[in-house]
């Protein structure tokens, strides 16, 4: 068992979404929106680069090493799957990791309105899903919807990832 998996151990116990792990810093989970601080030591760069290196595949580890910046996949059998990504920053290492539940909830289990359901299930237009980072436009509770949809007939999905980089002269905040 690597080290780092008690943390993805303490994640999904958690019910967070998120671990994020840097170099000076506690690890933070997110938990429903929340960040939350793990009670345990700032981790050092050396410390926490071991443990980073110790789950990520060679190749992977060598793109890190030459960009800054590399995504994968890690799994622990029988927990859960997770999206991890790797970034160099001023301060040493740090990763995030995106727990991707092994089963889909129903709109019903997820306690969401008629409504959402009844959008997925629209047989002209489209269906823009919009918000930023993080804010689960692709993630429970969207995609029992989307789920529902294509079991029932034939549907397109297409994640597109357009980023809007917008400058605004602030007025009346810093």
């Amino acid at each position: 068992m690597a080290k780092i998996d008690a943390f993805f151990k303490l994640m999904h116990d958690q019910g967070a979404s998120d671990l994020h792990l840097i170099s000076g810093s506690q690890p933070i989970l997110r938990v429903h929106g929340d960040m939350e601080r793990v009670k345990y030591k700032a981790l050092e760069n050396d410390e926490l680069k071991a443990m980073l290196y110790e789950i990520a595949p060679e190749n992977k580890i060598k793109v890190f090493e030459e960009t800054g910046d590399v995504d994968f996949a890690y799994e622990i059998p029988n927990l859960a799957r997770y999206r991890a990504n790797y970034f160099q920053q001023k301060w040493g290492v740090g990763a995030v990791f995106r727990e991707i539940p092994s089963t889909i909830l129903t709109a019903e289990q997820l306690g969401l309105p008629k409504v959402i359901t009844k959008l997925s299930m629209l047989h002209k237009g489209m269906v823009l899903v919009t918000g930023p980072t993080g804010s689960g436009k692709s993630t429970p509770p969207l995609r029992p919807c989307w789920t529902t949809s294509t079991k029932t007939r034939k549907a397109i999905s297409l994640p597109l990832k357009i980023r809007l980089n917008l400058f605004i002269k602030a007025k009346a905040v810093l």
